[in-house]
C-alpha cells in the first residue's frame, strides 16, 4: 500500500462538494480504496500498470492509457493487484449537469480510452476559465456516454448500499456495529450482513477496519500527531488493536509505514 492511498482516503472524507469544486491528485502509486461514494464526479486515469474499478457490483479492469468515470452517488472501489500509477480528478457535478439526464437511468461501462492525453495539465492551465474546463469535461462525458450500456443506473440494491456507506463514513471513527446499522436503517441483522458481504466482499468489521486504517494512513502521512493519537482519532480503542489491524490491512506496522 503506497502512502498516496492514505492521502486520498483522508481527503475523501473531507473534500468539498460545493459548486464547481475541483481537486487533482497525481502520482497515486499502487492505489487501492474501499467501497465509498460522494456527491462529485470522479475521473481516474491509469498511467502505468493496471487497476480494477468496482461499480454496481461489477469489476472492470483499467489498463495503462485508460480512464474510468464514476458518477455522483455511485458506490465504487479501486484495487491494484500488482502495480499501478494513476491520476485522479474529483470535480463538482455542476460541471456536467446533463450527463445523468442523458444516461436516462442506464449505467454505461465506466472504462474508456483516455480522450485527452494531457487532460490534467490542461485542467491546471485553464483552471480559471470555466468554459474551457467544461469543454474538457464534456469530452470525457462523451467518451463515457459512447460506451456500452451494462445495467441500470443506481438500481434499488445500490440505494441500500449508499445508505450503508454513508453510515459507515459518518461513524467509523467511533463505536459502530452491524447491529447499530441494522437498527438505524430498520433492516434485519442477517439480511443486512448478507448485503454488506456481497457489496463490499468483506464482513462489516473488516470494512470498518479498512476505513479506520485508511484514515490513519492519512493522519500518519500528514505527520502532525503521535501514533497513539492517530490510533484514537481513527477509532481504535488500544494500540495493540491498532498495530494488529493496521498490519493486517497494509502489511506493515504504523511505525514502518511512517518510516517508509
Amino acid at each position: 500500500m503506497d502512502k498516496s492511498s492514505g492521502d486520498l482516503m483522508f481527503y475523501e472524507h473531507n473534500h468539498s462538494s460545493g459548486e464547481l469544486y475541483l481537486r487533482l491528485l497525481d502520482e497515486n502509486r499502487d492505489f487501492s480504496f474501499p467501497l465509498h461514494l460522494h456527491a462529485s464526479f470522479e475521473l481516474l486515469c491509469v498511467d502505468e500498470g493496471e487497476m480494477t474499478v468496482t461499480v454496481g457490483g461489477s469489476d472492470f479492469p483499467v489498463r495503462e492509457g485508460e480512464c474510468a468515470l464514476i458518477l455522483p452517488g455511485q458506490p465504487h472501489a479501486y484495487a491494484t493487484a500488482v502495480h499501478s500509477i494513476c491520476r485522479i480528478c474529483i470535480f463538482s457535478a455542476d460541471y456536467l449537469p446533463d450527463l445523468h439526464r442523458h444516461c436516462a437511468g442506464q449505467r454505461h461501462r465506466p472504462v474508456f480510452s483516455q480522450p485527452v492525453a494531457d487532460l490534467f495539465d490542461r485542467l491546471r492551465e485553464r483552471r480559471g476559465n470555466i468554459f474551457l474546463m467544461k469543454a474538457m469535461f464534456y469530452e470525457v462525458a462523451g467518451a463515457y456516454a459512447a460506451g456500452e450500456i451494462c445495467g441500470e443506473l443506481l438500481p434499488e440494491d445500490d440505494s441500500l448500499v449508499c445508505e450503508i456507506v454513508r453510515y459507515i463514513e459518518a461513524h467509523y471513527t467511533g463505536s459502530v456495529t452491524l447491529r447499530d446499522l441494522a437498527g438505524q436503517l430498520g433492516y434485519n441483522y442477517r439480511y443486512l450482513s448478507g448485503v454488506v458481504n456481497r457489496a463490499f466482499r468483506a464482513s462489516f468489521p473488516q470494512v470498518v477496519s479498512q476505513y479506520r486504517v485508511s484514515h490513519a494512513c492519512g493522519l500518519l502521512r500528514v505527520g502532525l500527531l503521535p501514533v497513539a493519537e492517530v490510533a484514537e482519532q481513527s477509532g481504535f480503542d488500544s494500540m495493540r488493536s491498532f498495530d494488529r489491524t493496521f498490519k493486517a490491512v497494509t502489511g506493515m506496522t504504523p511505525r514502518e509505514y511512517v518510516k517508509g
